[in-house]
């Protein structure tokens, strides 16, 4: 598990959501903090959950959806 935690500082694409038009909307960040769910893994032998936490490398503007950057699970960040 703390190989995982390397992913801090490193530069990805990150999927965020989909625009009005259904459309994948993907941004350019740095992963800020990592969070690993192994409770039910441990307790009941039910898959690991991993989130990330993002920040942006460019400048999203003022009507930017920050809570978008929170809780991002693994399987939507790519290099």
């Amino acid at each position: 598990m703390n190989d995982l935690r390397q992913l801090i500082g490193e530069k990805v694409t990150a999927m965020i959501g989909e625009d009005e038009n259904g459309h994948v909307v993907e941004m350019e960040c740095k992963i800020t903090d990592l969070y690993i769910d192994n409770y039910y893994f441990e307790e009941k032998n039910e898959p690991i959950y991993i989130t990330v936490n993002v920040e942006p490398l460019e400048d999203m503007g003022e009507d930017f959806n920050w809570d978008k950057c929170n809780e991002i699970s693994l399987e939507y960040i790519r290099r």
